[in-house]
């Protein structure tokens, strides 16, 4: 999270979102492989701001998962 000022009245927050995965194969409970993601997001309220990372974070993950799983997998 941060706050970016740009002029004596336009204040700007920003926010991160991170999902960080660990894919473990469920007969031996080793680790397989790891992934994480961010996504960052700037808006004029923290509120909108948080809402537009998540949402940016939730595309990655649906237009990544698939390539970044079979790289682990």
């Amino acid at each position: 999270r941060g706050t970016m000022k740009m002029g004596p009245e336009l204040t700007v927050h920003i926010y991160q979102a991170d999902l960080d995965l660990e894919v473990i194969d469920p007969q031996t409970d080793e680790l397989v492989g790891a992934i994480d993601w961010a996504a960052v997001a700037n808006e004029r309220h923290i509120a909108m701001a948080q809402k537009s990372a998540i949402r940016a974070l939730g595309r990655l993950v649906r237009d990544q998962a698939a390539d970044r799983l079979g790289d682990v997998l």
